[in-house]
């Protein structure tokens, strides 16, 4: 394993978004930057939940996380 993570953000915080957010977490070199949906009560519920910033403008996410 390297000593450094690998950051990942999910865009879209549909149904489908746990799933990915499980198999993420089982990397063990990987880790969860940011989430991002154009709904803006979806992005912050899913943030809020997992202690992650949210936002809804994907570029704006990627500005700010890199």
């Amino acid at each position: 394993m390297s000593a450094k993570k690998i950051r990942f953000a999910l865009v879209g915080c549909g149904s489908i978004t746990g799933k990915h957010m499980t198999a993420l977490r089982r990397i063990g070199d990987a880790g969860i930057a940011a989430v991002c949906d154009l709904n803006p009560a979806a992005a912050k519920a899913l943030g809020e939940a997992h202690g992650l910033p949210w936002y809804t403008d994907p570029h704006e996410m990627a500005r700010l996380e890199s």
